[in-house]
């Protein structure tokens, strides 16, 4: 043979393929409620490099590269990013469930922000649904804070001078 498993199929192309077409498939894979659950991947030398763990006692999802943890999501939605809470501490980054976005890194900018091809908005500021003002460049290299949606209104940052701007 081919040395190929197939559940619902007699000609897998996979080393083993689970099929149905008539309904969805899953692959459950299941452990005691104060264990963990999870698929690793990996090479000869080390199986386990990458993998996927459920973690039964706190109700995470962790994500695995290289043989350590990169990414989890816990049990309030939140995904962290080489982090293990949503703290602001240096080379973590956090989307917090209920909206908030946090980022530390240690020595560094810790946002980089690029808007290519033409002037305009990099930043919008929203309240309420509603645009209140915007970071963006103008005239290629001048920095400027606008009021809100379609406002001319603001300050406006060169390499000779801070101004008070009001082109409307």
């Amino acid at each position: 043979g081919n040395d190929r498993v197939g559940i619902g199929t007699s000609s897998p192309a996979r080393k083993v393929q689970i099929q149905d077409t008539s309904a969805s498939v899953y692959l459950a894979v299941t452990s005691a409620n104060s264990n963990a659950a999870g698929i690793m991947f990996g090479d000869t030398d080390d199986e386990t490099m990458g993998r996927v763990t459920y973690d039964n006692t706190n109700n995470s999802m962790q994500f695995w590269t290289n043989d350590s943890q990169k990414m989890l999501i816990d049990s309030s939605g939140n995904l962290l990013v080489s982090g293990t809470s949503s703290s602001i501490n240096a080379g973590s980054i956090s989307l917090e469930a209920q909206g908030r976005i946090r980022a530390g890194r240690d020595g560094g900018a810790v946002m980089q922000l690029n808007r290519t091809t033409s002037d305009g908005d990099i930043a919008v500021f929203y309240k309420d649904g509603t645009t209140v003002g915007s970071i963006g460049v103008a005239a290629s290299d001048n920095i400027y804070f606008a009021g809100g949606s379609g406002s001319t209104k603001g300050i406006y940052i060169n390499e000779a001078a801070v101004y008070p701007a009001d082109t409307g």
